[in-house]
């Protein structure tokens, strides 16, 4: 009798290890998987290192730019529990080539934004540069009101370096843009919050004009990129495919802050 009990519970004993060592093999399922792992981005933002990364032009496609993030120091914060973290990126833009044809469809859109002057400071036609500041684990924007205590502020956005093109058939038909884009940025967060991250990048599209028909005629529009919902923290990062690419992943650059 005691020989029948020993069996049964050394085969219990064996069941119960069996089943568990099944449940260690099982993949861990993807609802737990953060929001920037669903991403296609690059894990290779570091300070002092000059990143290539993608950017949508109107009616020229993508075109590779590069940044690069200095000054950046981690440290105590004034408040109590919080620590800082600062840092200045400076995005750099190439001297592109364009057609006569090209140069009107980019004033035409700088026009429709109403600029005094065709600059790219709110990139009317193109060539945009991002940072962003996320929760590793939503994928939500810190840059606005949330709930992890984080806040996030910058200064002015800088430009320099202008390049001037002017269309070879009509010396009135020109845009310009910057060639170099600065900005400094300061995050005070919580020193027992973990999932602080940070992004830079380029976007896949474009601001485009467009053309709406009407009984009678038509008439033309300005299409931007209205990312406000993800800005605000409404939208995780992994659903915004404008910010980055699900089959390039260099357009977005990130790095977790430690």
């Amino acid at each position: 009798m005691t020989k029948k009990i020993c069996r049964a519970g050394l085969l219990a004993l064996i069941a119960v290890m069996f089943m568990t060592c099944f449940a260690c093999l099982q993949p861990v399922s993807a609802a737990g998987k953060a929001d920037l792992k669903k991403a296609n981005v690059k894990w290779d933002l570091k300070k002092n290192k000059k990143i290539k990364y993608k950017t949508a032009w109107s009616y020229i496609g993508a075109k590779q730019n590069t940044v690069k993030m200095t000054n950046y120091k981690v440290k105590k914060a004034k408040k109590k529990g919080y620590k800082q973290c600062t840092f200045k990126l400076t995005f750099t833009r190439p001297d592109i080539k364009l057609t006569d044809s090209q140069i009107e469809k980019m004033e035409d859109l700088a026009i429709e934004y109403n600029l005094g002057e065709f600059t790219s400071e709110n990139e009317p036609f193109g060539g945009g540069c991002y940072y962003t500041v996320v929760d590793y684990k939503t994928g939500k924007s810190l840059e606005g009101k949330n709930s992890k205590k984080v806040k996030v502020t910058r200064s002015d956005w800088k430009y320099s370096n202008y390049v001037k093109k002017v269309s070879s058939s009509d010396p009135d038909t020109w845009i310009r843009y910057a060639k170099k884009t600065t900005v400094n940025v300061k995050i005070v967060y919580p020193k027992k919050y973990k999932n602080l991250a940070i992004g830079v990048g380029g976007y896949t599209a474009a601001p485009e004009l467009f053309t709406k028909s009407f009984a009678g005629g038509a008439y033309s529009g300005f299409k931007t990129l209205n990312l406000s919902s993800y800005w605000k923290g409404k939208k995780a990062f992994s659903k915004e495919t404008r910010l980055y690419s699900k089959k390039d992943k260099s357009y977005a650059h990130f790095m977790r802050v430690k």
